[in-house]
């Protein structure tokens, strides 16, 4: 779930204040759709993972942009803080 505080909430604060085109775009709700979600990701070395699920998408398209976050500070937020990390880890492993 996007809440004011989120990481994505700031982020569409900014494109607001800095670009009008986007601005009337985001108020006249032509932005796309959005779906919310909860969902259990089974990491093989970390365990499961509970995160929201936020799809935004275009309709006249099939981009979709989906969204995974956990609620800051709790044990999810922090597995999937592990797992991004592990992730950078493994990428730059294959590169050597």
């Amino acid at each position: 779930m996007i809440t004011r505080s989120s990481p994505l909430a700031a982020l569409i604060r900014s494109r607001l204040d800095g670009n009008a085109r986007f601005a009337a775009l985001w108020h006249d709700g032509t932005v796309g759709g959005h779906a919310e979600d909860r969902k259990t990701i089974k990491h093989p070395e970390i365990g499961d993972i509970t995160v929201d699920c936020d799809v935004l998408n275009d309709s006249d398209t099939d981009l979709k942009i989906v969204i995974y976050t956990a609620a800051p500070g709790s044990e999810d937020a922090t597995k999937l803080d592990l797992a991004r990390v592990a992730g950078i880890t493994q990428d730059s492993d294959r590169a050597r």
